[in-house]
């Protein structure tokens, strides 16, 4: 008997000294109303969130080498073709320009040229009769207008009538002029085929000169009349009229040819 009581006494005395261990059941069938309330300012523990988890940084040795990245350089601007036909437009300008500086400076020669064209073509037909030029040259104090009449035959110069015309308000220069064609017609007084006249009147001179080309001969004139200013016109008895013509339109008269 007494080897049983002690028996339970000791099974009595590790059962109480161990420890009480609550299966998860037990747990589970706690009723709600047993779990302690949580006080009114008191944070209601949150559900914990899965944290994802972040892949592991690769080692410096695995890491791979970091690609160059090239700057795009700044497009350069396309240099600008030049236009086509642009020298050629230059040029043209420069020749256009020539021209045009060309007919400004020789406009009164050409002027003279087209009508002694003119004027030939007229009278191109025309073989017997006369060739009228005229010289006007006017000042602020004068003028003087030359005529001259040429008359040929067959295309041939035969005489010529010139009329010297010079009018200034100058008494002192009328005089001087007035001398002067005394003194040429003088000159020649002796002479054949050549003949000199002059008149004044009211401001005016005029001196007429006739040549008879057939009986002058321009070796008879002395130095007197040179001095005196004498002038006419050098060509010879028979000379082309036509080369008559083209000489006085160079010394800057105005011919044509009339019946």
């Amino acid at each position: 008997m007494n080897n049983n009581e002690e028996k339970t006494e000791v099974l009595e005395v590790v059962e109480n000294s161990a420890p009480k261990v609550e299966t998860v059941a037990q747990k589970e069938e706690v009723p709600a109303s047993t779990q302690p309330a949580p006080a009114n300012n008191a944070v209601a523990p949150s559900t914990p969130q899965p944290v994802p988890s972040q892949p592991a940084a690769p080692t410096p040795a695995s890491q791979p080498a970091p690609a160059k990245v090239e700057t795009p350089k700044p497009k350069q601007p396309l240099p600008e073709e030049p236009r086509k036909g642009g020298k050629l437009r230059i040029f043209l300008l420069i020749i256009l320009f020539i021209i045009l500086w060309g007919v400004a400076f020789f406009l009164p020669d050409i002027t003279k040229y087209l009508e002694s064209m003119n004027n030939k073509e007229e009278t191109e037909q025309i073989t017997t009769g006369t060739l009228v030029c005229n010289y006007k040259n006017k000042s602020r104090s004068g003028s003087k207008e030359i005529e001259a009449r040429f008359s040929f035959a067959d295309n041939k110069l035969k005489r010529v009538d010139m009329t010297f015309v010079t009018e200034n308000d100058d008494e002192e220069k009328l005089k001087l002029v007035m001398d002067r064609c005394d003194a040429v017609s003088t000159a020649v007084v002796s002479l054949k085929g050549i003949e000199i006249k002059c008149n004044q009147s009211d401001g005016k001179i005029v001196q007429t000169e006739k040549i008879d080309y057939e009986n002058f001969d321009s070796k008879e004139l002395g130095p007197d009349f040179a001095e005196a200013g004498g002038t006419y016109p050098k060509f010879d008895f028979n000379e082309n009229i036509d080369k008559v013509n083209k000489e006085m339109v160079k010394a800057e008269y105005r011919c044509n040819k009339k019946e």
